[in-house]
Parts: C-alpha cells; structure tokens; sequence
C-alpha cells in the first residue's frame, strides 16, 4: 500500500512539474509563432501518438466512433482547441506575466469544476467550498494587479489576456466533466476526442490563414522552436497526461488534485531563473490560491467521513485537470 503511494504520489508530482514547466517554455515559442499554429502544430503530433498508443494498447477497434461523434467532437473543441487558443493567446497578450497567470489559471481547475456542475446539474456546493472558490478567485486578483486595482479597467492590458485565460479554464473543465460520460477507458476517450478537437483547430487556423488573418509560420521558425515543440508534444502533451492519470488510479482523485500545486511553483521557479521578478504580491496572491485548494481538499476529507452531500464537490475537484 505505501509503495502504491509512493509510485502514485511520483507520477503527480512528475505531471505537476511538467504542466508547470510548459508555460515558460511555451513563452519562447509565442515570440516567434502565433498561438493558433502553435496549437495545431502540437496536437497533430499529439493526435498521432496517441492514436498510436491506442492501437497498441485496445487494438484498431478502439479508433472506432460509436455513434457519439457529436459529442467527442464538442468535448474535443473544448479541450484541444478553445482551451489552448483561449489560454496560450492570453498568456502571449499578458507578456512577462503571461507564464504565471497561465499557470495560476490551471490551478484554479477544481474550483471552476464546482461552478460548472452547480450552473449545469443544479448541485450547489458547500458554504465553506464556496468560501474557498472566493477565496482562491481573491488569489488571483492579487496576481493580476500587484496592489494596483486600476488594471482591472477596460483599458488595461492585464484584463483581457486573464479574460481569455479564465474563459479557456471552464472549456477544459467542460471537456473533463465530458469524460464521465463514457464507459471507455481514458486513453480511447481522450484519443478520440483529441482526434476531432485537432480536427477543429485545423479547419479554423487554415481558413484564417488562407483568409490571410494568420501567417503560415516559414520553415526557420519552426526549426527555431524544434526543442520547444518537442517538450510540448512529448513531455507535457503526452507524458504528464499518462501521469496524471496513473498517478490519479493509484492515490485517488482527492489525494492526487493537491499535486496540481506544483504547476503553478514549477512556473514561478523558472520564471524566476530566467529572470522574470515575481513581485511580493504576486507571492502572496499565489499563496491565497493554493491554501484555498488546500483547505477544501481537507474539508472535503472531514466531509466524506460524514456528509455524503460533499461527495458531490469531490468528484468535481478531482476532475479538474489539464
């Protein structure tokens, strides 16, 4: 049993770290591509792995539909295209802090799952999970104004890209509520849907280019970003999704959710080394929301021992993941 910890707790620990590591990463490759390209570019490869790994692991049956296209398509476009158009065109609007804010957004995940299943199935949540979703919101203002509640107008530069970020947050929120839906492993339902998200991206990046709105990105770009696009397909597109998942089985959603903390630390110590200045109330904005996150999952803990109603806010903090 400790050894299954012990694995469980190494595979979200290694998916938080890697999460936490795209956002600077994917701040290089926003200066020199745009982010729709670079969307697509990604999950084409994704796509193909993990169509690969599916054939591998259930057989060429499994690439098989089922008469649920419609909705793999929309949970698809929710995840793999708005999600990453929305948060990495936010965080290349943001500038300098465009990797902490994407990165704080991610951990915002479980809260926003709460709001999503009280609007959609009428389940409202605790006072004290309601508390904490303030709370954690409270976090990020601080991050987002550095003391300076002037950039919360409509003029700011600061108000639109955390907009755009935020808005994307609930697309994937939607896409992960999805998953609940099917009887199919994670893998097939992920495989698939990533499928025909892509295919979404690719029908709205090539009209736009061929409109002339976007730029095909020239072939020195796209060897200039070789290492970058590589990490993103491979490490953070593929890699950190299979950890998360295992790490999840084996130390269960309530357990694994903290791990997504370390995204946000990840980001602020490379953000740091490469010489980004985190302010002092950014610090603590990104305190607020981590203790938030916290302080439900405990209460969440106190609660599932005697309150069946809190299993409701459970299951909705342990789907929320990138």
């Amino acid at each position: 049993m400790r050894d299954k910890a012990l694995v469980g707790s190494l595979f979200c620990a290694v998916a938080g770290a890697a999460w936490g590591a795209q956002f600077p990463i994917a701040g290089r490759v926003l200066t020199l591509i745009d982010p729709f390209h670079f969307t697509l570019l990604r999950y084409l490869a994704v796509s193909l792995i993990l169509g690969l790994l599916l054939i591998l692991s259930e057989g060429i049956a499994a690439l098989r539909f089922e008469g649920q296209t419609k909705r793999l398509w929309f949970y698809g476009t929710m995840a793999f295209t708005l999600y990453n158009f929305l948060v990495f065109l936010g965080q290349k609007a943001a500038g300098a802090s465009g990797a902490a804010l994407a990165s704080l957004m991610m951990a915002l995940m479980p809260m926003a799952s709460v709001l999503v299943m009280w609007v959609c199935e009428k389940t409202r949540p605790s006072t004290v999970t309601l508390g904490c979703i303030v709370a954690a919101f409270v976090g990020v203002l601080l991050v987002i104004t550095k003391g300076d509640l002037s950039v919360l107008s409509s003029t700011s530069g600061s108000l639109i890209p955390t907009g755009l970020m935020l808005a994307g947050v609930f697309a994937w929120v939607i896409y992960t509520m999805g998953g609940s839906q099917f009887t199919w492993s994670p893998l097939r339902y992920t495989t698939l849907s990533c499928l025909l998200g892509t295919a979404s991206a690719l029908g709205m990046v090539g009209f736009a280019t061929i409109a002339g709105y976007l730029r095909l990105p020239a072939a020195g770009t796209l060897w200039a970003i070789r290492w970058e696009m590589t990490y993103m397909i491979v490490v953070s597109g593929v890699l950190a999704l299979f950890s998360w998942n295992a790490g999840n089985r084996a130390l269960t959603p309530i357990n694994g959710i903290l791990f997504i903390n370390l995204v946000l630390v990840t980001t602020f110590v490379i953000s740091t080394l490469s010489g980004y200045e985190i302010g002092e109330l950014e610090v603590v904005g990104a305190t607020v929301t981590i203790t938030s996150l916290v302080l439900n999952n405990l209460y969440q803990r106190a609660a599932l021992r005697g309150d069946d109603r809190a299993s409701t806010d459970m299951s909705a903090i342990g789907s929320g993941r990138k």
